[in-house]
Protein backbone atom coordinates (compact mmCIF):
# COMPACT_ATOMS: atom_id res chain seq x y z
CA UNK A 1 0.00 0.00 0.00
CA UNK A 2 2.85 1.98 0.76
CA UNK A 3 3.35 5.07 2.91
CA UNK A 4 0.13 7.35 3.74
CA UNK A 5 0.25 10.77 5.26
CA UNK A 6 -1.13 10.66 8.74
CA UNK A 7 -4.34 12.26 8.24
CA UNK A 8 -5.44 9.56 5.61
CA UNK A 9 -5.41 6.71 8.32
CA UNK A 10 -8.95 7.76 8.68
CA UNK A 11 -10.14 7.90 4.90
CA UNK A 12 -10.97 4.13 3.58
CA UNK A 13 -8.94 3.74 0.43
CA UNK A 14 -9.82 1.44 -2.18
CA UNK A 15 -7.35 -1.06 -3.91
CA UNK A 16 -8.88 -3.03 -6.83
CA UNK A 17 -7.75 -6.35 -7.98
CA UNK A 18 -6.42 -7.17 -11.23
CA UNK A 19 -8.73 -10.01 -11.93
CA UNK A 20 -11.82 -10.74 -9.62
CA UNK A 21 -11.34 -13.59 -7.14
CA UNK A 22 -13.66 -16.27 -6.87
CA UNK A 23 -12.94 -17.53 -2.80
CA UNK A 24 -14.30 -18.65 0.28
CA UNK A 25 -11.10 -17.60 1.82
CA UNK A 26 -8.83 -14.58 2.04
CA UNK A 27 -5.69 -14.29 4.26
CA UNK A 28 -3.88 -10.72 5.21
CA UNK A 29 -0.17 -10.86 5.48
CA UNK A 30 1.75 -7.90 6.74
CA UNK A 31 5.06 -6.83 4.46
CA UNK A 32 6.17 -4.09 7.14
CA UNK A 33 4.89 -2.06 10.46
CA UNK A 34 5.59 -0.62 13.28
CA UNK A 35 4.37 -0.56 17.33
CA UNK A 36 1.08 -2.45 17.69
CA UNK A 37 -0.32 -2.81 13.98
CA UNK A 38 -4.23 -2.27 13.50
CA UNK A 39 -5.77 -2.61 10.43
CA UNK A 40 -9.61 -2.05 9.53
CA UNK A 41 -10.21 -3.93 6.27
CA UNK A 42 -13.52 -5.04 4.26
CA UNK A 43 -13.87 -6.59 0.91
CA UNK A 44 -15.55 -5.77 -1.83
CA UNK A 45 -18.12 -8.87 -3.73
CA UNK A 46 -20.72 -8.98 -6.29
CA UNK A 47 -22.93 -12.13 -6.63
CA UNK A 48 -22.22 -13.96 -9.83
CA UNK A 49 -24.73 -14.65 -12.00
CA UNK A 50 -25.93 -18.28 -10.79
CA UNK A 51 -23.84 -18.81 -7.97
CA UNK A 52 -26.42 -18.84 -5.20
CA UNK A 53 -26.99 -22.72 -5.65
CA UNK A 54 -24.50 -23.90 -4.12
CA UNK A 55 -25.33 -25.45 -0.58
CA UNK A 56 -23.82 -28.76 0.96
CA UNK A 57 -25.88 -31.53 -0.55
CA UNK A 58 -24.24 -34.75 1.53
CA UNK A 59 -23.77 -33.53 4.55
CA UNK A 60 -25.76 -30.32 5.05
CA UNK A 61 -22.49 -28.09 5.84
CA UNK A 62 -19.67 -28.39 8.25
CA UNK A 63 -17.42 -32.02 8.12
CA UNK A 64 -17.42 -33.47 4.39
CA UNK A 65 -18.76 -36.99 3.95
CA UNK A 66 -16.10 -39.57 4.29
CA UNK A 67 -15.78 -42.00 1.80
CA UNK A 68 -13.68 -45.51 2.12
CA UNK A 69 -12.62 -47.96 -0.62
CA UNK A 70 -12.03 -51.51 1.02
CA UNK A 71 -9.35 -54.68 -0.87
CA UNK A 72 -8.12 -52.09 -3.52
CA UNK A 73 -4.72 -53.52 -4.49
CA UNK A 74 -2.19 -51.09 -6.33
CA UNK A 75 -1.29 -53.83 -8.63
CA UNK A 76 -4.67 -53.12 -10.39
CA UNK A 77 -4.88 -49.91 -10.54
CA UNK A 78 -4.97 -50.18 -14.55
CA UNK A 79 -8.39 -51.65 -13.54
CA UNK A 80 -9.63 -49.60 -12.25
CA UNK A 81 -13.16 -49.18 -13.44
CA UNK A 82 -14.08 -52.10 -11.42
CA UNK A 83 -13.50 -49.88 -7.86
CA UNK A 84 -16.52 -47.15 -7.64
CA UNK A 85 -18.54 -45.41 -4.85
CA UNK A 86 -22.39 -44.52 -5.95
CA UNK A 87 -23.98 -41.83 -3.81
CA UNK A 88 -27.41 -41.50 -4.28
CA UNK A 89 -29.39 -38.27 -2.98
CA UNK A 90 -32.36 -37.94 -1.77
CA UNK A 91 -35.29 -40.15 -2.89
CA UNK A 92 -37.23 -38.73 -5.93
CA UNK A 93 -34.89 -35.49 -5.91
CA UNK A 94 -32.88 -34.19 -9.11
CA UNK A 95 -30.09 -31.78 -8.56
CA UNK A 96 -28.34 -28.94 -10.29
CA UNK A 97 -24.29 -29.68 -9.15
CA UNK A 98 -22.24 -27.16 -9.83
CA UNK A 99 -19.12 -27.84 -7.92
CA UNK A 100 -17.53 -30.34 -5.39
CA UNK A 101 -15.43 -30.22 -2.64
CA UNK A 102 -13.18 -32.36 -1.01
CA UNK A 103 -9.46 -33.23 0.75
CA UNK A 104 -7.48 -36.25 1.11
CA UNK A 105 -7.70 -39.02 3.53
CA UNK A 106 -4.71 -40.25 5.33
CA UNK A 107 -1.42 -39.89 3.39
CA UNK A 108 -1.39 -44.09 3.98
CA UNK A 109 -4.47 -44.79 3.04
CA UNK A 110 -5.19 -41.76 0.55
CA UNK A 111 -6.93 -40.80 -3.11
CA UNK A 112 -4.81 -39.28 -5.35
CA UNK A 113 -6.94 -38.93 -8.51
CA UNK A 114 -10.66 -39.70 -9.22
CA UNK A 115 -12.95 -38.95 -11.98
CA UNK A 116 -16.76 -37.95 -11.45
CA UNK A 117 -20.24 -39.48 -13.40
CA UNK A 118 -23.57 -38.70 -13.04
CA UNK A 119 -26.44 -40.35 -13.81
CA UNK A 120 -29.71 -38.30 -14.37
CA UNK A 121 -33.25 -38.97 -14.09
CA UNK A 122 -34.16 -39.18 -17.90
CA UNK A 123 -31.29 -41.56 -19.31
CA UNK A 124 -31.89 -44.72 -17.58
CA UNK A 125 -28.40 -46.41 -16.03
CA UNK A 126 -26.30 -44.04 -18.68
CA UNK A 127 -23.44 -42.75 -16.87
CA UNK A 128 -21.92 -39.26 -18.03
CA UNK A 129 -18.58 -38.20 -16.91
CA UNK A 130 -17.98 -34.40 -15.46
CA UNK A 131 -16.36 -32.98 -18.06
CA UNK A 132 -14.41 -29.88 -18.81
CA UNK A 133 -15.53 -26.74 -21.40
CA UNK A 134 -13.48 -28.38 -23.80
CA UNK A 135 -15.64 -32.01 -23.64
CA UNK A 136 -12.38 -33.59 -21.96
CA UNK A 137 -13.10 -35.86 -18.68
CA UNK A 138 -12.28 -33.74 -15.58
CA UNK A 139 -9.50 -35.14 -13.43
CA UNK A 140 -9.57 -33.41 -9.84
CA UNK A 141 -6.28 -34.32 -8.00
CA UNK A 142 -6.07 -34.29 -4.06
CA UNK A 143 -2.40 -33.67 -4.73
CA UNK A 144 -3.36 -29.67 -4.96
CA UNK A 145 -4.75 -29.96 -1.59
CA UNK A 146 -1.86 -31.89 0.81
CA UNK A 147 -0.20 -28.74 2.63
CA UNK A 148 -3.62 -27.41 3.24
CA UNK A 149 -5.87 -27.92 6.11
CA UNK A 150 -9.16 -26.99 4.64
CA UNK A 151 -10.93 -28.51 1.72
CA UNK A 152 -10.25 -27.60 -2.48
CA UNK A 153 -13.67 -26.75 -3.96
CA UNK A 154 -13.39 -27.09 -7.94
CA UNK A 155 -16.74 -25.72 -9.95
CA UNK A 156 -17.36 -27.77 -12.67
CA UNK A 157 -17.43 -25.94 -16.49
CA UNK A 158 -21.05 -26.35 -16.47
CA UNK A 159 -23.94 -27.24 -13.84
CA UNK A 160 -24.52 -31.29 -14.32
CA UNK A 161 -28.44 -32.56 -13.06
CA UNK A 162 -28.28 -35.64 -11.48
CA UNK A 163 -29.81 -37.91 -8.76
CA UNK A 164 -26.40 -40.19 -8.17
CA UNK A 165 -23.08 -39.43 -8.23
CA UNK A 166 -20.05 -41.80 -8.82
CA UNK A 167 -16.65 -41.54 -7.56
CA UNK A 168 -13.98 -43.48 -9.40
CA UNK A 169 -10.11 -43.46 -8.23
CA UNK A 170 -7.49 -43.57 -10.85
CA UNK A 171 -4.57 -43.88 -8.23
CA UNK A 172 -4.29 -44.14 -4.72
CA UNK A 173 -2.25 -45.22 -1.90
CA UNK A 174 -2.95 -48.84 0.31
CA UNK A 175 -5.63 -50.94 0.21
CA UNK A 176 -8.41 -48.78 2.12
CA UNK A 177 -8.10 -45.38 0.61
CA UNK A 178 -10.17 -43.17 1.83
CA UNK A 179 -11.32 -39.38 0.44
CA UNK A 180 -13.53 -36.67 2.21
CA UNK A 181 -15.83 -34.97 -0.46
CA UNK A 182 -19.25 -32.92 -0.51
CA UNK A 183 -21.33 -31.85 -3.56
CA UNK A 184 -22.59 -28.26 -3.95
CA UNK A 185 -25.64 -27.19 -5.78
CA UNK A 186 -29.14 -27.06 -5.25
CA UNK A 187 -33.01 -29.27 -6.42
CA UNK A 188 -33.18 -28.65 -9.87
CA UNK A 189 -36.55 -27.14 -11.24
CA UNK A 190 -37.10 -27.29 -14.45
CA UNK A 191 -38.05 -23.51 -14.69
Amino acid sequence: MGAQPKDACSKPMTFSLPVPLRTTDIRLYPDQWSGAPLLHVNFLTCRLEGQTCIAPLLTGGGKLQRLQFDNMDERLVDKNSVFYITITFKKHAVYRIKAVQFSMGPKENAINKFVLQYLTNTEKEKWNSVSDKDGEIMMFSTDTIVKKSYPTTVFFSKPVIAKSMRIYPETWRGLSPMIKIEFLGCTFKND
